[in-house]
């Protein structure tokens, strides 16, 4: 049996970085990973991108548009149903809750997973609540070589201001931590002598937060091979 790709909700507070979003989707391109979104999660991410950060609307729109071309089975719809049987500490984070579970999920990606606890989720959903850094960790961990070579050839489409791979990484550093420092360990920084920068060299890391136990089991059960 064919074993399907990771599953992963995209909050709108991870589409709306920059640097995490391409590396996350260029990682989905590599078919690494599936991602998914909502209507609604793309129009919070317009409204940040506009209102928030101050870029034009036109552009905003050109890049929402992209990103459904791009992914034309990311949308999840037909979720309304669930959001009202669920209980958050914030309801308006309902919608993204019930995206992920309707879509079934296996990964729900946010910067804000105090705002997703465990008692949130139903007893019998497979789906974990984790931050952007241990998600690209996850990935980075499980694909060295692939992921090196994609951030390569994203820093390499970097144009305005052109950027080298270690000022990429450094600057992913301050979004990711865990994340930059497995990318940084990598193929990517190995030198010619086969060894590795001593500012790349990977530091103690944090634990990979687990939310919610069970679903966890049932991921490591489903994926064996990924670095839980």
């Amino acid at each position: 049996m064919r074993i399907r790709l990771m599953r992963v909700l995209l909050d709108a507070n991870v589409l709306v970085d920059a640097q995490l979003r391409d590396l996350l989707l260029r990682a989905a391109k590599g078919g690494h990973v599936d991602v998914r979104w909502s209507d609604q999660i793309l129009e919070e991410t317009r409204r940040a991108l506009t209102n928030q950060l101050g870029l034009p609307v036109e552009n905003v729109a050109r890049l929402l548009d992209a990103l459904n071309r791009a992914f034309p089975d990311a949308r999840i719809a037909g979720y309304e149903a669930i959001v009202d049987t669920l209980t958050m500490p914030d309801p308006d984070d309902r919608h993204v809750l019930a995206a992920a579970l309707h879509g079934e999920c296996d990964i729900l990606l946010t910067a804000n997973t105090k705002d997703f606890p465990e008692s949130a989720l139903p007893s019998d959903a497979d789906l974990l609540v984790i931050r952007p850094d241990d998600g690209l960790r996850t990935l980075v961990e499980a694909h060295p070589r692939s992921m090196a070579a994609i951030a390569r050839r994203l820093v390499d489409s970097l144009r305005r201001p052109p950027t080298t791979l270690e000022q990429y990484v450094e600057r992913l550093e301050q979004r990711a931590p865990i994340a930059a420092t497995a990318l940084g360990a990598g193929s990517a920084w190995r030198t010619t002598s086969g060894s590795t920068p001593r500012s790349r060299r990977p530091r103690t890391r944090r634990a990979l937060r687990k939310p919610c136990g069970r679903c966890l089991t049932r991921l490591e059960m489903r994926w064996p091979w990924l670095p839980w």
